[in-house]
């Protein structure tokens, strides 16, 4: 298949969809809890969701707001 053509999507090797996914997610939350200096409410606004669903998802992906 040759090589990737300069600023292609670079994709890791996943094993399923879901585990792409939670990866995705957990990196992108883990993102965000930087943008907003720590602040999980303001993190949740940026994501456009609930406060109590992403202390969820950070309990489930295991992040922390002070990382």
């Amino acid at each position: 298949r040759g090589q990737a053509a300069p600023g292609a999507l670079q994709i890791p090797d996943y094993a399923s969809l879901k585990e792409g996914r939670e990866d995705f997610e957990r990196r992108l939350i883990q993102k965000k809890i930087r943008e907003a200096g720590g602040n999980v409410t303001r993190a949740a606004e940026l994501l456009g969701m609930e406060r109590t669903s992403l202390h969820r998802k950070m309990k489930q992906y295991g992040n922390r707001a002070d990382e």
